[in-house]
């Protein structure tokens, strides 16, 4: 038994043996082949190195060699001469031109907590979902139109994005300088989620100035109560939160009519693209909310030529001319495109000349129908008479040959 068992042990050993053997000349092989691969590339390589440029090759690589010495001086000479152009334009403004170059640097570098806002608009996102994606596209360029605006204006509004998320966001945020935008916060929740959450500074601040200036009016003899109201006056208002009666939804629509613009109200203008597929959809939104609507006064002061709905940044342009000069038709004068306005013309006279041009044209399409019948029945007539004459010769030839 043992001896059969030492010869089952000495069988085992020997094939591991072969199997580690079989595995070492495989690896030499393999590192022969790599060996030889390297060896093949190497020689390849030298054959391209040995091998002659072309004319061609030749003088790109001059050209190229002599492009790297000049490329740095040319780059320090360019920047030399931008500089002294510069310096040559300053140098020729005037003391006013001077003067207006320094304000719109300011104006830029302004620091949003140092600025004074004329009013607050709410741009409402929450309908992205209904848009396609170019109704999309279009919405975030009108945006981006109206924050520039808004940073040029004397007078800017304070601006709140509600429902930024999903697509619209990402397209807003990939275009240029979006994320770096100044005074300007983004939301995701609604503005009914926003503002029941939120307290207006502006409204505490006015409060605060109020109730201390009554405080200060009172007796001096009271001083540690008056302190002590003071402070729970501050506590009360800092928990004090925005109502509905302080928004405001801007909607074609509506039966109100807009005068002025409230400073402690905030304005929402719905930012959606709908070309008309969505008509009412915003004044049926506000008034299931319990918000107040308004419109534009655009029919007190001009008349449209198409309905009364207009870009994302016109109406906030709109909004922000008024807060400037406080004129309703000159803001709309210089906001709203001249192709959407009929200037000087009432909207009956408007509508008549429309029905004029209209019969005039069924008048022109009578008479060229009527040239063309006449020409359609002269045609036929000459036909008639071709025909007519052409048998009756043909007739008389038959005669001719039958008398023969």
């Amino acid at each position: 038994m043992s001896e059969t068992v030492n010869t089952t042990t000495t069988s085992t050993t020997s094939t591991n043996s072969t199997v580690d053997v079989e595995k070492v000349e495989l690896q030499n092989d393999n590192s022969n082949n790599e060996n030889n691969i390297d060896t093949t590339n190497n020689n390849n390589n030298a054959d391209e190195e040995q091998k002659p440029l072309s004319k061609g090759q030749m003088k790109r690589k001059i050209k190229e060699e002599r492009w790297n010495q000049v490329k740095d001086q040319r780059k320090e000479y360019l920047k030399q001469k931008k500089k002294e152009i510069k310096k040559r334009k300053h140098q020729e403004m005037s003391r006013e031109q001077k003067l207006e170059k320094k304000l719109k640097k300011q104006k830029k570098q302004r620091d949003p907590s140092t600025i004074e806002y004329s009013g607050n608009v709410v741009l409402d996102m929450e309908m992205s979902d209904l848009m396609n994606e170019k109704e999309m596209r279009s919405t975030v360029n009108q945006v981006c139109y109206l924050y520039g605006a808004n940073t040029k204006s004397e007078h800017p509004l304070k601006i709140a994005i509600t429902g930024y998320k999903g697509k619209i966001r990402d397209m807003m945020e990939a275009m240029n300088g979006v994320p770096n935008w100044k005074s300007v916060s983004k939301h995701e929740q609604t503005y009914m989620d926003l503002f029941n959450n939120q307290v207006d500074d502006d409204v505490t601040k006015v409060v605060n100035e109020n109730e201390n200036n009554n405080n200060n009016n009172n007796d001096n003899n009271d001083n540690e109560n008056n302190d002590n109201n003071n402070n729970n006056n501050n506590n009360n208002n800092s928990v004090k939160k925005l109502s509905k009666d302080q928004l405001v939804y801007l909607t074609a629509e509506s039966p109100n009519i807009l005068q002025k613009i409230d400073p402690t109200k905030h304005y929402i203008i719905g930012s959606f693209v709908d070309h008309n597929k969505l008509k009412g959809y915003t004044y049926k939104k506000a008034t299931e909310q319990g918000i107040a609507t308004a419109q534009l006064p655009i029919a007190e002061y001009i008349q449209l030529s198409s309905r009364k709905v207009l870009a994302i940044n016109h109406v906030f342009e709109i909004l922000l001319q008024f807060a400037h000069n406080n004129d309703w038709k000159e803001s709309f004068e210089k906001v709203i495109p001249s192709r959407k306005q009929t200037k000087d013309e009432d909207e009956d006279e408007y509508i008549q000349s429309e029905l004029n041009n209209k019969n005039n044209n069924n008048n022109n399409n009578n008479e060229k129908q009527q040239e063309e019948d006449v020409a359609t029945t002269s045609t036929t007539s000459t036909a008639s008479t071709t025909s007519t004459t052409s048998t009756t010769t043909t007739q008389q030839i038959e005669e001719t040959t039958t008398k023969q």
